[in-house]
């Protein structure tokens, strides 16, 4: 081989090594410092968009998780509402139907009567102070997956209902079961649907993970050999650059 200075194929070489050698470091480090594979769209093209896609789905669904949380708590506190009013409406029941004995004095029965104001007052209270975040309560949907899809949630208006006579009683208790049994299914489908949103977001979270997450056992095994190899080729660009230095023995004869 001809001894040459203008050209050190040697040390081309070697550097050429080095360069490839630390940008091989360089996505190693980066891969360990954040914890994910992918950190530009060049370390996958075709990861990064599915990863991209998963991640506004994951997003979307950890909010839909979030919706029928809330809903499930609207519907459970119109549902706790009902409950104490069926009970301010039993009890009417009962003061009714021991109003219309006819063994009672006069005082007796103005006795009742005071108390059957106060409850039906408190009926009132009852529907103007139950509210969810500050609104009244009202028939809503809740939106239940990243699709759109709504769920219903009806009877849950929380509204005093007329309690004048015993028969009017009787109306209300019916309409307010029915509420009851109403809202009560609709709490058990939207905790159905939360089970199944909190398994398909955990199903979510893993395929992203196996696209986007680094391998720290793979990455470190790769880290060290690219500190070995860069130390090497290092050495070797000296090495390259050191035997030009025969040129200059030669010319010194």
């Amino acid at each position: 081989m001809a001894l040459t200075v203008n050209t050190n194929v040697g040390a081309l070489n070697a550097a050429s090594a080095a360069s490839k050698t630390n940008r091989g470091l360089e996505v190693s480090m980066s891969r360990l410092a954040s914890g994910k594979r992918i950190n530009t769209g060049a370390d996958d093209a075709a990861g990064v968009g599915i990863a991209v896609r998963l991640n506004a789905n994951l997003k979307a669904t950890q909010q839909a998780v979030r919706n029928v949380a809330d809903g499930i708590a609207y519907a459970t506190t119109a549902e706790g509402a009902l409950s104490e009013m069926a009970n301010v409406l039993t009890r009417l029941k009962e003061l009714y139907t021991q109003k219309a004995t006819g063994t009672l004095s006069s005082d007796d029965t103005a006795n009742i009567s005071v108390e059957i104001a106060a409850l039906t007052t408190a009926l009132t209270t009852i529907t103007t102070t139950s509210t969810w975040a500050g609104a009244a309560f009202a028939d809503i949907t809740v939106t239940v997956d990243a699709a759109g899809t709504t769920q219903a949630i009806t009877g849950s208006k929380v509204a005093a209902p007329t309690a004048g006579t015993l028969a009017s009683v009787n109306t209300a208790l019916t309409t307010i079961a029915t509420s009851r049994a109403t809202l009560g299914s609709q709490i058990n489908t939207l905790n159905h649907l939360a089970n199944n949103l909190s398994n398909y977001e955990a199903n979510l979270a893993a395929s992203v993970g196996t696209i986007e997450d680094a391998d720290f056992a793979a990455e470190t095994t790769n880290l060290v050999k690219h500190q070995v190899l860069q130390q090497a080729a290092t050495a070797m660009l000296a090495q390259a650059n050191g035997q030009k230095q025969g040129v200059l023995q030669l010319l010194q004869g």
